[in-house]
């Protein structure tokens, strides 16, 4: 007994709660009951932002409606061409005012915290009003997070003499320029020098079929650069790499060989 009194309780609190902003609108036509956007900082906040381990970028929007405070929700798309999706923000606020003698109407304000330090952060963001089929939101958001986020040895072939392959998978925003370079050799992608062959950067394969062995699904903002080496020398020992976006360049030392003393 005491059991259900408490449901019941709860349950009549969060009616309570939930209708606590709603009112009765008397509009003379259908557009002055509906939620209006008030305001978004997409403008001020909208552009490009290095990676960052502690940034935090912060979108807001507010709405305003004459019956009920609206609920606010925020969706992500990677690109243009893509269709918008809910998105779950690092961090999330949400105020809400109801009307009285002061303001004339309910409002509700948002914010929607991403964090900097992942180049998948960046897209196309909005707010809108939640379970509304009627199209209310804000602004777009454009957020680019840019730089190296992380580069990794795949694998590599060195003997000397021989055919060489060093496989190398970077994940940066924008894509990359890279220059492959040894002691005796540079070149970048695409290109070719005496020993040394940078192949054309490719997709990072995420999902491969294994009954077809053909790719399903690749890995945004990440590519994959080989450098394939004619003939294996001594001066293969030490080789790095220049990762070239935008105005920042990372050097990454990818790889060392201990390579016999003894050769003659």
């Amino acid at each position: 007994m005491l059991r259900q009194l408490l449901l019941y309780l709860l349950g009549y609190f969060v009616i309570v709660e939930s209708k606590k902003c709603y009112s009765i609108c008397n509009g003379t036509s259908p557009i002055y009951c509906k939620s209006k956007l008030n305001d978004d900082n997409s403008v001020s906040v909208s552009g490009y932002y290095n990676l960052s381990k502690l940034g935090m970028i912060k979108m807001s929007c507010s709405f305003t409606s004459k019956s009920h405070a609206p609920d606010i929700m925020w969706q992500y798309r990677k690109s243009r061409n893509e269709r918008w999706s809910d998105f779950a923000c690092d961090e999330e606020i949400f105020k809400h005012t109801c009307k009285n003698e002061t303001a004339n109407d309910n409002q509700s304000y948002g914010e929607c915290h991403i964090q900097q330090n992942t180049i998948k952060n960046s897209g196309y963001y909005k707010c809108i009003e939640e379970k509304n089929d009627e199209g209310i939101s804000s602004e777009e958001f454009f957020i680019q997070i840019i730089g190296v986020e992380s580069i990794s040895v795949l694998s590599r072939t060195l003997r000397l003499n021989k055919i060489g392959q060093i496989m190398m998978k970077v994940c940066s925003n924008p894509k990359p320029n890279i220059l492959w370079y040894g002691e005796d050799q540079i070149v970048q992608v695409g290109q070719s020098s005496h020993r040394y062959s940078a192949m054309p950067l490719s997709n990072s394969v995420e999902n491969i079929n294994k009954k077809t062995n053909a790719s399903t699904k690749y890995e945004k903002d990440c590519w994959i650069s080989t450098l394939i080496i004619r003939n294996v020398t001594i001066a293969d020992k030490f080789i790095k790499t220049f990762i070239i976006t935008e105005n920042l360049i990372t050097e990454e030392h990818i790889t060392t060989t201990d390579f016999p003393t003894n050769i003659t």
